[in-house]
């Protein structure tokens, strides 16, 4: 969505010249259409997600360092702390259920940014156990994050790949 009319049609303009506009889910595309209000048919679907090498790690690791199916679960979100897209306030809620509060796990949300305070706020208002939900910044060693996690948790409001 556009601040003004100005800047509405002058990304329509750049929309209807371009060739082909790349989004990243079917719902990102019809944000797309309603904020210049037109549609966008040259619109491409394209792969917001981890590279190769990341998969490739992952794949390493299912063999190498399996995820475990006995005592505590260990989750992990890797994803900037900005609510308004990621959505981890809608994961800390949803832990809240009487459905996960009597199992045992642990979480740890990765990434830092603008609403870590938010987030803290979040995990203390809900009243978690000490230790049982973590807030760390971001980390480049995935191979480690992925050892120590046995399943990731990627909530999101509007991405097209969550």
């Amino acid at each position: 969505y556009f601040a003004d009319d100005t800047r509405t049609q002058r990304a329509r303009q750049v929309v209807e010249g371009s060739a082909r506009a790349l989004v990243v889910s079917i719902r990102n595309r019809r944000a797309l259409e309603r904020a210049i209000g037109a549609p966008v048919p040259q619109a491409m679907r394209g792969v917001n997600g981890p590279s190769a090498a990341v998969g490739e790690i992952g794949a390493r690791l299912t063999h190498e360092a399996p995820p475990r199916s006995v005592g505590t679960a260990r989750f992990r979100s890797l994803a900037r702390f900005d609510v308004r897209y990621k959505g981890q306030d809608l994961l800390l809620e949803a832990l809240t259920d009487a459905r996960w509060s009597a199992r045992d796990w642990t979480l740890v949300l990765q990434g830092g940014g603008p609403h870590r305070g938010f987030l803290e706020a979040s995990i203390a208002r809900h009243g978690f156990a000490p230790g049982r939900v973590t807030l760390l910044d971001r980390d480049e060693d995935l191979e480690r994050c992925f050892r120590e996690t046995d399943l990731l948790l990627m909530p999101s409001r509007s991405e097209g790949s969550p």
